[in-house]
């Protein structure tokens, strides 16, 4: 474990301890903190099998940025996905978000390059530029209808554009693949 992730846990183990995830995160938000530091927080946490999504309404920013997750399910407490929150982790292969879920902020998936499938709930208001950008071949499953699909792009246009580009949507299944030279 990073030795300024274990000297914050010990200074926070109260805080863990109480499943106070929010305030957890919001301290790291402030110097001395590195930009990456909330990542090495958070895989310290998994590995000693405490999953803060559990405990969190909006997963923070960089929150497993670079991560070697595989399998991601956010669970329905979580209300926002937040910028680049798992941006180039590039080992993951499935992410799946739950029903609660209305935000998906900018870059959250972003450079996520292994083939990844991506179910995406039917309560999404919201999915900011780049959230999927730059990704290899992908597939978004979306759990409502077609039409409401076309109302959240519809929403969000100069964002699909940047964040679906070459996507096709097919009773609510998108398919991405990789341009080619």
């Amino acid at each position: 474990m990073d030795a300024s992730v274990k000297i914050f846990i010990e200074e926070n183990i109260d805080l863990i301890e109480n499943t106070d995830f929010e305030t957890l995160y919001k301290k790291i938000k402030t110097p001395p903190y590195t930009v990456n530091f909330s990542a090495r927080l958070t895989k310290s946490l998994l590995s000693a099998d405490v999953n803060p999504m559990l405990y969190l309404t909006e997963i923070p920013y960089h929150f497993a940025y670079y991560s070697t997750l595989e399998h991601v399910v956010i669970p329905s407490n979580v209300k926002r996905i937040g910028i680049s929150a798992f941006a180039e982790s590039k080992s993951l292969q499935s992410v799946i978000i739950q029903e609660g879920v209305t935000i998906i902020g900018q870059q959250a998936f972003e450079k996520c390059h292994k083939n990844c499938h991506f179910v995406l709930p039917n309560s999404l208001t919201s999915v900011n530029e780049w959230a999927f950008g730059f990704m290899g071949n992908i597939t978004i499953e979306y759990n409502g209808t077609k039409k409401q699909f076309k109302e959240l792009i519809n929403k969000t246009r100069y964002v699909f554009d940047h964040t679906f580009y070459t996507c096709t949507c097919l009773d609510g299944v998108i398919e991405k693949k990789r341009r080619t030279k």
